[in-house]
């Protein structure tokens, strides 16, 4: 639990100093081929690693009979939901990282660059918002859901 927070904190702590840095004092706009390679070939690889997590969710859920959204919020296979929220938010991330990319390229401005690393920030400490309550809850304890309390009483 606290390896997630720290790495996605930290993670989002650096992103949003970087970006308020580039606000402020500007940045200078280089080549961007480089960073459009770089950002497609880290699309793909994180693409293909979601890939992989959907299948075993959506695996695990057929098997429980349960909707793939409600196994990935209740399972307490943490390692499977830490893959794909991390797979998805990286890959958010990489669009973010993209749309500051193109725009401070249409533009010349590399303002667009400091507000998407600002939201990538953002993106970044809710993932570790997420991921640390679930795990909160698997530590301290959670409630049954009202359908199977009820099937107890």
């Amino acid at each position: 639990m606290l390896a997630s927070i720290a790495t996605f904190v930290g993670g989002a702590v650096f992103s949003v100093y970087d970006g308020v840095h580039t606000l402020i004092a500007g940045e200078e706009l280089g080549d961007p081929l480089i960073s459009y390679i770089v950002l497609g070939v880290a699309f793909a690889l994180e693409g293909y690693s979601l890939r992989t997590g959907v299948k075993q969710v959506r695996r695990e859920a057929a098997r429980l009979r349960v909707p793939d959204t409600y196994y990935l919020r209740h399972t307490p296979d943490t390692g499977v939901k830490a893959v794909v929220m991390e797979d998805s938010a990286a890959l958010a991330g990489l669009l973010l990282a993209a749309g500051g990319l193109l725009g401070g390229q249409l533009t010349g401005s590399g303002v667009w660059d400091g507000i998407a690393s600002c939201l990538i920030g953002l993106l970044l400490v809710y993932v570790a918002w997420v991921l640390g309550r679930s795990n909160a809850q698997l530590l301290i304890g959670r409630p049954l859901p009202a359908a199977m309390r009820a099937g107890v009483r």
